[in-house]
């Protein structure tokens, strides 16, 4: 009984394109890394989300009060 054809096509596609495995152009390697670079607004925004929260949770710490026990 012969393959679906979806199998034939997804075996053949694969079959091409196991020979083209590791061979990458210099230029798409290189606009890659450039593309890549974190903008500075993520940056920023990332900063002020840690510093922020930290600086909240200071601030929370300092207006409980802290829990004396009596000794009666």
């Amino acid at each position: 009984m012969p393959a679906p054809r979806k199998l034939r096509n997804r075996s053949n596609k694969f079959d091409k394109n196991i020979t083209k495995r590791g061979n990458v152009s210099v230029k798409k390697s290189t606009d890659d890394e450039d593309n890549k670079k974190l903008n500075p607004w993520m940056v920023g925004m990332l900063v002020f989300l840690v510093v922020g929260s930290s600086v909240f949770q200071v601030f929370r710490m300092f207006q409980m009060k802290p829990a004396i026990p009596n000794d009666e």
